[in-house]
């Protein structure tokens, strides 16, 4: 039971390992985080309301006005 394992990258100490393991961890959790901000963002720009009520015109106040007639 004192084979290496064949997993472990060789050259390592224990904590070492473990040292880069948890830099990844925090590599791959700040991309997330800000790709997360990033579609916020997005999410908060596209849905956002109009603050005026935009109206368009019946169909016979449309036709007035292509005719110029009030």
């Amino acid at each position: 039971m004192n084979d290496p394992n064949p997993f472990a990258a060789q050259g390592l100490l224990p904590e070492q390992s473990n040292q880069r393991r948890a830099r990844v961890k925090l590599a791959v959790l700040i991309v997330l985080a800000v790709h997360g901000i990033g579609m916020l963002a997005l999410l908060v720009q596209g849905c956002k309301q109009d603050l005026e009520p935009t109206t368009t015109p019946s169909g016979a106040e449309a036709a007035n006005a292509m005719v110029g007639v009030q």
